[in-house]
């Protein structure tokens, strides 16, 4: 179950910071010089919180080695998933979602499960890291910024609740 808070300020950054307060962020994405990226890689540097940039779709190998050895065993954690929007990404969110699906999955077979899986709620690596701890029945936290703003496969913002929502209950057949 992901619980939905919005957050008091509006824009994309505010979130950002919050969300990066988790022990660690692990940001997953196709270019890692867009402005939420550098936001969100600022926001976790910035409070002295564990980062850990995985390139979506290549050199999968040695990244997810580096992201497990940050995480360990048997160690209790809140985790912070955050990466390009479905914009940047250019794929079908049904295929980011099964993506980090699968991503996920060899993390926490190999180190320790959050307590926590906590993200903005972006299209893309946001939307389908809290699908994914739906699935592996992890809690959720989603803090929209304000408004309940979310960016559509054009780059275009949308304000509204329902729609925000909406994208994470579907069918599952």
């Amino acid at each position: 179950m992901i619980e939905f808070k919005e957050h008091t300020i509006s824009g994309y950054k505010a979130r950002t910071i919050e969300n990066a307060k988790a022990d660690l962020t692990i940001a997953i994405a196709t270019d890692f010089g867009t402005a939420g990226e550098r936001c969100t890689f600022n926001a976790v540097k910035m409070q002295r919180k564990m980062y850990s940039g995985i390139p979506y779709n290549s050199e999968l190998e040695s990244s997810l080695i580096s992201t497990i050895s940050i995480i360990g065993k048997n160690r209790d954690y809140t985790l912070n998933v955050a990466g390009n929007g479905i914009y940047t990404l250019k794929r079908e969110q049904k295929s980011v979602d099964a993506y980090i699906d699968m991503l996920l999955g060899i993390i926490f077979t190999m180190s320790s499960t959050p307590t926590l899986i906590r993200s903005g709620g972006q299209t893309g690596v946001d939307e389908a890291a809290l699908k994914a701890a739906v699935r592996m029945k992890i809690p959720a936290l989603c803090l929209a910024p304000k408004g309940w703003v979310f960016r559509d496969i054009n780059g275009n913002d949308i304000a509204d609740e329902q729609q925000f929502k909406a994208r994470f209950f579907y069918d599952k057949a």
